[in-house]
C-alpha cells in the first residue's frame, strides 16, 4: 500500500497548506493561498517518506515528478473549475486514488530508516501493526483533515441549486468534518462501530437547531406568497455533506483495515 500511502500524504499535505483556515472569500469559501509552495511541499513530503522507507534514488525522483504533476493538476482543477464544473476535479482525485490503489500491491514493504525507527518504538501495537499499515493510517488521517473537506465541497457543488456555494451556511462543518472522520475511523478500527453511531446521532441532535433554521424561515413567509417555496436547503446541505463525509471516513477505514 506504499503508493496509496504516498498519494494520500501528498494530497493531504498540499490541501492543508493551500487553504488559510481564518480567511474566506465571498460566498464563504476559504481563500486559496500558497498554491505552488503547497504542491511542492506535498510532493516533497511524499518523496521524503519514500526515501525514508527504503526506496532507491530513481524511485524517489519518480515519486517527486509524478507528485508534482498530479498535485499540480489537482490544485489547478479545484481552483478553476470547482464552481462551474465540480465533477472534473472530483473525477480527477477519484481516478488518481483508484490508480494508486490498483498498483499498491506492486510496491515494496516499508523498510529503511523508517522501519528501524518504527521497530524501536516501545508501544504494544508495534507487534500487531506493521510499519506499512501504521504509515497508511497516518497518511489517511492527514488526508481526512483537508482533502476530504475539498471532496465534500465538490460533491455539494453537484447538487441542484448550488447548495455547495455557501460554505459558511453551517460554519462548523470545516472543523467538525475532520474531527468526525477521525473519531469515526478510530472507533471503527478499535472494533466499536456502535460508538460511531452514537457520535453521529449526537452530532445531528446538537446541530438540529441550526439546520432547522431554514424551515422556520420558510414558515414565516407571508401566506399570500404565490411563489413555490424551495426545500429546506440547510437540512439538505447538512445531510449531503454528512453522508459524503461519512462515506469518505468509511472508505479510508476500510482501506486501512484491509492493508
Amino acid at each position: 500500500m506504499i503508493f496509496l500511502t504516498l498519494g494520500l500524504l501528498g494530497f493531504g499535505v498540499t490541501d492543508l497548506l493551500r487553504f488559510h483556515p481564518d480567511s474566506e472569500e465571498a460566498g464563504g469559501r476559504s481563500r486559496l493561498i500558497w498554491h505552488l509552495p503547497a504542491v511542492a511541499a506535498g510532493a516533497g513530503v511524499s518523496g521524503a517518506i519514500a526515501a525514508l522507507a527504503g526506496s532507491s534514488l530513481t524511485e524517489v525522483v519518480v515519486v517527486l515528478m509524478v507528485g508534482l504533476a498530479v498535485l499540480g493538476i489537482w490544485v489547478a482543477l479545484d481552483s478553476g473549475l470547482r464552481e462551474n464544473w465540480p465533477i472534473v476535479p472530483l473525477m480527477w482525485v477519484v481516478a488518481v486514488m483508484i490508480a494508486l490503489f490498483s498498483i499498491s500491491s506492486l510496491g515494496d514493504p516499508v523498510g529503511g530508516p523508517l522501519q528501524h525507527w518504527y521497530s524501536a518504538l516501545d508501544y504494544a501495537f508495534v507487534e500487531e501493526v506493521d510499519a506499512g499499515r501504521f504509515l497508511l493510517g497516518c497518511a489517511a488521517t492527514i488526508f481526512a483533515l483537508a482533502s476530504c473537506n475539498r471532496i465534500v465541497v465538490l460533491v455539494l457543488g453537484l447538487v441542484p441549486n448550488s447548495l455547495g456555494e455557501d460554505e459558511s451556511r453551517l460554519k462548523g462543518g470545516r472543523f467538525l468534518g475532520p474531527m468526525e472522520r477521525i473519531v469515526i475511523g478510530a472507533v471503527i478500527l478499535a472494533g466499536d462501530p456502535a460508538a460511531a453511531a452514537i457520535f453521529i446521532t449526537a452530532k445531528g441532535l446538537l446541530r438540529f437547531p441550526e439546520i432547522n433554521r431554514g424551515s422556520k424561515d420558510e414558515r414565516q413567509c407571508s401566506q399570500g406568497e404565490k411563489k413555490r417555496m424551495s426545500p429546506d436547503e440547510n437540512t439538505e446541505y447538512f445531510l449531503i455533506g454528512t453522508v459524503a463525509s461519512l462515506l469518505l471516513a468509511t472508505l479510508l477505514t476500510a482501506v486501512i483495515s484491509a492493508s
